[in-house]
């Protein structure tokens, strides 16, 4: 997992789709940010300092660095979020990186397993969206869900786990003595025990009438 950057200043439009899925996924990987709203005084203020002024937006300021034209995938290929599982084989593949994938990439990444973490968004799945989790064993006083999921993360990395986000699981299949998983990119594991850990999505109902969003669990493939 990346390290946190200190704050960035994000320049953009709140209500435009794409800014907002750039704020929500750095809220979602606890990285810290000031927003400013394209068209006051402040952002018109930091984007001449930089020369910025008929920049693209959004615009992410990270000391004497900037992304213009900012999107999730721009930034996660600028930090370096996407790279391809180091190896072939492993003693352990866990598909999702919410609290129970991370939870069992710690216990068995440090008994020693070759551990590798495949998960297709950013760390934390539903858990990273919540701002307080109070019911998680060891912090009684409650922990966000973005820096919970950042800690276990930076944890099973610290055992020795390999972690890979943003790259789904596309198929599987049983061979002898393991299960060989594809990777988004064209890229294949092998591992004997595979952990199916992924969570859920969250889809509105069809039901136009319908107020409440409906859960659908996702099934692993492995």
């Amino acid at each position: 997992m990346s390290s946190l950057r200190p704050t960035l200043t994000v320049v953009g439009r709140r209500l435009e789709p794409e800014h907002h899925r750039l704020r929500d996924m750095l809220t979602r990987v606890a990285q810290p940010f000031e927003w400013i709203e394209e068209g006051t005084p402040e952002s018109d203020a930091a984007l001449a300092e930089r020369g910025l002024a008929d920049a693209e937006l959004p615009v992410v300021i990270d000391r004497d660095e900037q992304v213009t034209g900012a999107t999730v995938e721009r930034l996660v290929e600028e930090w370096s979020l996407t790279a391809p599982p180091a190896r072939t084989a492993y003693d352990l593949a866990v598909v999702g990186a919410g609290p129970a994938g991370l939870a069992a990439a710690v216990y068995a990444a440090s008994d020693g397993l070759s551990t590798l973490v495949i998960e297709r968004d950013v760390p934390g799945g539903q858990a990273s969206h919540t701002s307080s989790i109070e019911n998680f064993f060891g912090f009684p006083g409650g922990i966000g869900g973005a820096e919970l999921a950042r800690l276990a993360g930076r944890q099973a990395e610290g055992f020795g786990a390999e972690l890979v986000f943003l790259r789904g699981v596309t198929g599987s299949e049983l061979q002898p003595g393991a299960f060989r998983i594809r990777l988004e990119g064209d890229y294949e594991i092998e591992a004997p025990v595979v952990v199916a850990a992924p969570g859920m999505v969250w889809r509105k109902s069809s039901n136009a009438s319908a107020t409440l969003p409906r859960s659908t669990s996702r099934r692993a493939s492995a």
